[in-house]
């Protein structure tokens, strides 16, 4: 846990040349308020969009150039 409150988590696997990142906050659709079910999902929905800086095609193409690939979900606890 770091002074901040975040959670790491670590799972080296030393035979792989690859590197996976999740970033999970803990709001799901457990969490929406009444009346707007469906907003953590939304939220999610948003990430891929982009900002005022980089559009979603702008975001999606510096992830191809890297080998990555973008994916999210929402859950319960979760998105």
């Amino acid at each position: 846990m770091l002074p901040n409150g975040v959670r790491v988590v670590l799972d080296p696997m030393p035979h792989a040349r690859t590197a996976s990142i999740g970033l999970f906050v803990a709001a799901g659709g457990r969490q929406d308020p009444p009346g707007r079910a469906g907003l953590a999902h939304f939220l999610e929905h948003m990430v891929f969009k982009g900002s005022r800086h980089r559009s979603g095609q702008t975001l999606a193409e510096a992830m191809d150039e890297l080998g990555g690939q973008f994916n999210a979900f929402t859950e319960r606890e979760f998105t």
